[in-house]
């Protein structure tokens, strides 16, 4: 994964770090990343991936709606 593109949403990581565990960076691209962030996300680890990751957050790592609105449907 080339966490380059999340940058925005790494924001408090050095950028000189090697390695990021794969669900950190999903867990913070699902909090705080946009929607074509997001799609990328998807597109480059599957929606299996995010899908199972996204399950094991609970509603309070996200903004209410934001949560609803990937529980209902775009992570169903």
């Amino acid at each position: 994964m080339d966490i380059t593109k999340y940058s925005s949403v790494l924001w408090d990581v050095p950028k000189n770090t090697v390695a990021l565990d794969e669900k950190f960076v999903v867990k913070r691209t699902l909090s705080f990343g946009g929607i074509f962030l997001i799609k990328d996300l998807i597109d480059s680890l599957g929606l299996a991936t995010v899908r199972s990751i996204f399950k094991t957050m609970k509603p309070t790592e996200m903004s209410q709606k934001k949560y609803n609105f990937f529980k209902q449907f775009l992570l169903v």
